[in-house]
């Protein structure tokens, strides 16, 4: 499924990307991780901050997890460039 998303629009898919990236096996945490960093979304500030509570209980949760912790370090620089993006879709 993630790689069809690859080709297609998921501008709307922010969030649902986001949890692929978090809960999913390690191969498919990265397909979905390149999505985010590629491409732009369609997201409102509530968004990001909701988005930006949930990286951080993760990694709270799993503070001595390495691969976890640079997982929410590339997800908070995503959310950092679509916060400094206009709202647009690819």
């Amino acid at each position: 499924m993630v790689y069809a998303l690859l080709h297609l629009d998921c501008s709307q898919h922010f969030m649902f990307l986001a949890e692929i990236v978090l809960h999913r096996t390690y191969e498919i945490r990265l397909k979905a991780l390149m999505i985010l960093e590629r491409r732009n979304f369609a997201v409102m500030g509530e968004e990001l901050a909701t988005a930006r509570a949930a990286f951080e209980r993760y990694a709270c949760d799993r503070r001595d997890d390495e691969e976890a912790l640079w997982l929410v370090s590339k997800l908070n620089a995503v959310l950092d460039r679509l916060a400094g993006d206009p709202v647009d879709a690819d």
